[in-house]
């Protein structure tokens, strides 16, 4: 008997869309909902097919990157792998590491790579604190204008008190 209840008021209750809305049978369907969804579809649409050109553009260099990298000179090897293991995280750089084609002498430009950014992250660190003092001493100075002994605040403090 509590089945047939159940049926029934699933029976009555409208299906629900792929958006969440209520199907109604006899009602018009909304153009500017209709419109909405026919752009949702088409930019999903146009966003996986950019994914799938990405992934095979990748696919093709990594299919191709040994083969390249062998025709290069040592020099050019050497730079082109410092510069991946310089932009890589350490799992990826002791991954990079290993390849059969990786000339030596690249450690030391990692190396040169790291300390070069570390100076430029250094700079801008101290260029960041020079610029706090300096907006804190503006501060200062005018608190020290507005609350100090020649301040506006103060002579009025002192008219008032001599009269």
């Amino acid at each position: 008997m509590a089945t047939n209840s159940i049926v029934a008021q699933l029976a009555d209750t409208p299906k629900m869309t792929k958006l969440g809305q209520a199907e109604a049978s006899d009602a018009k369907p909304d153009p500017k909902q209709r419109i909405f969804d026919s752009y949702i579809r088409m930019t999903e649409k146009d966003v996986r097919k950019q994914q799938k050109l990405e992934r095979d553009r990748d696919k093709a260099i990594v299919a191709n990157l040994s083969n390249a990298l062998g025709a290069l000179d040592e020099d050019l090897r050497r730079d082109i792998f410092a510069g991946l293991e310089g932009l890589a995280s350490t799992s990826q750089r002791k991954l990079i590491a290993t390849h059969p084609l990786r000339p030596d002498g690249v450690d030391e430009l990692v190396e040169q790579v790291d300390a070069a950014r570390a100076k430029e992250a250094e700079k801008a660190k101290a260029q960041r604190e020079a610029e706090r003092r300096q907006k804190e001493r503006e501060q200062f100075e005018r608190l020290k204008e507005k609350f100090g002994p020649d301040g506006e605040s103060a002579s009025t403090d002192d008219d008032g008190a001599d009269a």
